[in-house]
């Protein structure tokens, strides 16, 4: 069993900022540094982005936008969609106004930034905004254009990964986040990255850019489970190919576009590690 331990920030009232008027006692320290990593300079990028992920799959799944309860009870699953519980002493009602607040003030941040949009009052409007949508459409072009860029002579080992993957700085252009958000986003697991060469790249399969969609959702379901002596061409013609288990009524799919879907991620990643033990 795990104690978790409730820390209150001991702070005079003007100081606790607008994200938590209302409520009666400071924030605890949690709240406040989570709050921080949700909205930080360094930091909102990428959780703006996953943010955006989930809400553009689960309206392509559901044809409808999630709560915002829900958005962050993807974000911070192990929580229950909160930074920690709140003490049992305090009032509900304040309870209440200090998610409520929190998540309010987390989505303007997000809002602002461009990745996604909702109307006031409004339940199950969230949707994408405009820089998660520019950065889809630019997406869309990359598979295309990568290879045109990285010419020159290089090795095979090194073709081979220039032709299936994207550096990290690459990666970070396509997405437009600084490099801290770039490795936060992978250690997440919200990107899928490869070891080549002393250098690490990210297979180029989960951006195959789709309208809505900056980078293929479920990827922190699927990558786990991908073997780790795959070269970046190995698993993008994985993720590429229709594949039989993956079958619709439109007929066979690939992981990748399945993914796309919004179908289970949970699939593939059991039909990987079924692959990695028939070939023990």
């Amino acid at each position: 069993m795990r104690a978790t331990a409730i820390v209150t920030v001991i702070v005079a009232s003007s100081s606790w900022g607008s994200w938590w008027r209302g409520v009666g006692h400071p924030p605890p320290a949690s709240w406040a540094y989570m709050f921080e990593d949700f909205t930080g300079e360094d930091s909102a990028d990428e959780w703006g982005l996953a943010a955006g992920i989930f809400i553009a799959q689960y309206r392509r799944r559901q044809s409808q936008g999630p709560t915002f309860r829900e958005l962050f009870e993807h974000l911070l699953p192990d929580t229950g969609g909160v930074p920690a519980r709140l003490p049992t002493e305090w009032d509900v009602l304040e309870r209440r106004r200090g998610n409520s607040s929190f998540r309010s003030h987390v989505a303007i941040e997000w809002r602002r930034r461009g990745y996604i949009e909702y109307d006031r009052q409004v339940t199950r409007s969230l949707r994408v905004g405009h820089r998660f949508r520019e950065q889809s459409r630019a997406l869309q072009a990359q598979p295309r254009e990568s290879n045109k860029a990285l010419g020159g002579a290089r090795s095979p080992t090194a073709t081979d990964a220039s032709e299936h993957s994207l550096s990290a700085v690459e990666a970070r252009a396509l997405l437009r986040v600084a490099p801290t958000s770039l490795r936060r986003l992978t250690r997440r697991g919200y990107l899928h990255v490869v070891e080549c060469d002393s250098e690490w790249r990210y297979p180029s399969w989960q951006f195959a850019g789709r309208p809505r969609f900056a980078v293929v959702p479920g990827i922190d379901i699927v990558a786990p489970a991908i073997p780790k002596d795959w070269s970046p061409a190995t698993i993008n013609s994985f993720m590429m190919t229709p594949r039989r288990e993956l079958a619709d009524d439109g007929g066979s799919v690939s992981p990748a576009d399945w993914l796309m879907r919004g179908s289970d991620p949970h699939q593939i990643a059991d039909f990987l590690e079924t692959l990695e033990v028939e070939s023990e």
